[in-house]
């Protein structure tokens, strides 16, 4: 039953880091190809573009994605290289403290200030 579990959380685990990893990268050819077919961009272009409230959605997705698989693998070096559960847990407090910081910040960019 343990290994079970085991099995089905690494499964979940790499199949979110795909996940992931796909909408950060449709997330930058879109904005590759923005810049493209924009060049060359103005402030008011850029603007208007992360304005948008679909552009704001899928940024702060993508920022969540980003972190969530940050914090995937920061979880799998700290389980396999760190092995005083003390230290692990203490530094998986510090990357947990950090990425929920980021992402209050990156929300407090994208809606809050303008």
């Amino acid at each position: 039953m343990v290994v079970n579990q085991i099995s089905r959380r690494g499964y979940r685990d790499w199949l979110v880091q795909r996940i992931t990893a796909l909408l950060s990268g449709i997330y930058t050819i879109f904005i590759i190809i923005f810049l493209i077919i924009n060049y060359p961009i103005s402030y008011r272009q850029w603007y208007f573009l992360f304005t948008h409230l679909t552009m704001k959605f899928f940024t702060l997705l993508v920022i969540f994605s980003v972190l969530w698989h940050a914090w995937i693998g920061m979880w799998t070096i700290f389980t396999d290289y760190v092995k005083s559960k003390l230290t692990r847990l203490t530094l998986e407090i510090i990357v947990c403290l950090l990425l929920v910081t980021y992402f209050i910040w990156a929300i407090e960019f994208l809606w809050i200030a303008r």
